[in-house]
């Protein structure tokens, strides 16, 4: 899945939440287009910066929180007499960083993988991990109609547990805020005047696409499991486009506008969550650090 699609997978739930929960729209109720700072030259991903960054989890948080729920859990589903392997920690979206962001910008991936990535040679080979039992996967999330385990299954009681003694506030601000300000940004003038740029580079190269996310998000063939020269030509006509217009630069410094008009106007909301965040890494370090010395005396929880 593309960068955007990700982003726009979660934020077609957080635009009707946010707008009635947080007051935070998609639309700009008519301002002018926030001032921008220089433009950066942005040829990589890990060059990316934006204001928004500064409120996310760091990966050791989000690892942290993920750990210690994964732990309530499978005490949690002990108490039911069913062992329980947790999955394994991975960043999650409020941690993720920026890669593909602004599309693809490596011109080795374009060359070699186009689009799908590094990891293009394993495609259609991987295996889903096998569904768990019935009983298994109501203990988890919770049936209301037969009344099996704890409200909201134990993934509900451990989320309870971690966010106990805190203010209620909004986990999903952060990616919220960020969606809206990409929204607000791919709309800004400065950001289409950029994509009208780049797409006279590609159809200076022999390609037609309006915008980056055309061939981004294009159905590209993977049936055999190999990526096409079309794909690559593409792919490495896309990424030097982006260079020489230095699309990213621009299209990174409009998104930070919008976001820092976004953490302006909702800063008693980030306020909030920061206050709560905080209580949840102190809970799950204290559940952890347990953990750990009741691992040292008596082995694994589960058993």
């Amino acid at each position: 899945m593309s960068r955007r699609a990700a982003l726009i997978g979660a934020g077609a739930i957080l635009i009707g939440v946010v707008a009635t929960a947080c007051g935070v729209r998609d639309g700009t109720n008519g301002e002018p287009p926030p001032p921008t700072g220089p433009t950066p030259v942005i040829t990589a991903a890990a060059q990316i910066s934006l204001p928004l960054d500064g409120h996310r989890l760091t990966l050791e948080e989000d690892l942290l929180l993920q750990r210690a729920e994964g732990h309530l859990v499978v005490v949690c589903m002990a108490r039911f007499g069913v062992t329980y392997e947790p999955p394994e920690p991975r960043p999650g979206l409020s941690s993720a960083g920026h890669e593909r962001l602004y599309g693809l910008l490596d011109p080795e991936i374009a060359a070699n993988w186009g689009y799908t990535g590094e990891n293009s040679a394993g495609l259609g080979t991987a295996q889903a991990r096998p569904p768990a039992p019935e009983r298994h996967e109501e203990l988890l999330t919770g049936s209301p109609e037969r009344g099996t385990g704890p409200d909201g299954g134990c993934v509900g009681e451990a989320r309870r547990d971690l966010a106990a003694g805190s203010q209620q506030a909004d986990e999903n601000l952060i990616i919220d805020l960020a969606y809206v300000a990409g929204v607000r940004a791919e709309a800004d003038g400065r950001v289409r005047a950029a994509f009208a740029r780049w797409s006279a580079c590609m159809a200076a190269a022999g390609f037609d696409y309006e915008d980056p996310w055309e061939p981004n998000n294009h159905p590209w063939p993977h049936d055999d499991g190999t990526v096409s020269r079309q794909e690559k030509a593409v792919a490495t006509a896309d990424v030097r486009c982006k260079h020489e217009t230095n699309l990213a630069g621009v299209w990174n410094t409009v998104a930070a506008a919008h976001q820092r008009r976004l953490i302006e106007q909702h800063g008693n909301l980030l306020s909030a969550l920061e206050r709560a965040r905080g209580h949840r890494l102190e809970r799950a370090a204290g559940i952890m650090s347990d953990a750990d010395a009741e691992r040292r005396r008596h082995g694994p929880v589960r058993r």
